[in-house]
C-alpha cells in the first residue's frame, strides 16, 4: 500500500485519541475499555499496553491533577483475538459508546454504523461533553501529492463531527 501512498497510524494516534476521549468522559469512578479489532494483533499487543499509555499520559502533561495510579486501574486495553469472523467484532464496535478509527473500511464502516453516530446533534440540557459520542479518525491516510492523495478527499470521507488526529 505504500507504493501508493497509504500512511498508518502508530502508537501516539492511538495513544492522543484514548486520551483526549479520557479528558472528555472522566475516569473517575468509571472503568474504561478501550476494544482493539485488529488484524495486527503482534503488534496490538507489543503497543498499546496500559503501562505505555500512562507513561504517555505522564508525559504529555494533558492529564495534570488527575491520579495516574487511578487511570491505571481505570483504563483497559482489551485486544480482540482469536475471532472466528469478522461480522462479530463489527457488531460489537457499532454498539460502543466512542470510536477510534484507525485506516480502511473496517474500521470506518465500525464507526460509521455506530449507534452513536447519527446523535452527534446533541441539544437536550442533559448533553454534555461527557455524553456525546467521541468519533476520531487518522486525518493523515496518505502521503501528499501521492497517487492515492489524487483520488481521495477527508471532507467526503468522514463525517463533519468526527475529530481528525494525526500521528504527533
Amino acid at each position: 500500500m505504500d507504493n501508493v501512498g497509504y500512511l498508518t497510524p502508530n502508537e501516539n494516534y492511538f495513544y492522543n485519541a484514548a486520551q483526549y476521549i479520557i479528558q472528555k468522559i472522566g475516569f473517575q469512578n468509571k472503568n474504561i475499555v478501550f476494544v482493539v479489532c485488529t488484524d495486527e494483533v503482534p503488534w496490538a499487543k507489543e503497543n498499546l499496553t496500559i503501562s505505555k499509555f500512562v507513561k504517555f499520559a505522564n508525559q504529555s502533561g494533558k492529564l495534570e491533577g488527575q491520579s495516574l495510579q487511578q487511570m491505571k486501574e481505570s483504563v483497559h486495553f482489551e485486544i480482540m483475538e482469536h475471532l472466528p469472523t469478522r461480522d462479530r467484532p463489527l457488531c460489537l464496535l457499532t454498539l460502543t459508546d466512542h470510536a477510534i478509527v484507525s485506516v480502511g473500511t473496517y474500521s470506518w464502516w465500525a464507526a460509521f454504523l455506530n449507534r452513536n453516530n447519527f446523535h452527534f446533534s446533541c441539544i437536550q440540557p442533559s448533553c454534555t461533553t461527557a455524553n456525546k459520542p467521541i468519533l476520531i479518525y487518522f486525518n493523515n491516510p496518505f502521503k501528499p501529492n501521492s497517487v492515492v492523495s489524487h483520488y481521495f478527499s477527508i471532507t467526503d470521507h468522514f463525517p463533519s463531527h468526527w475529530i481528525g488526529f494525526g500521528n504527533s
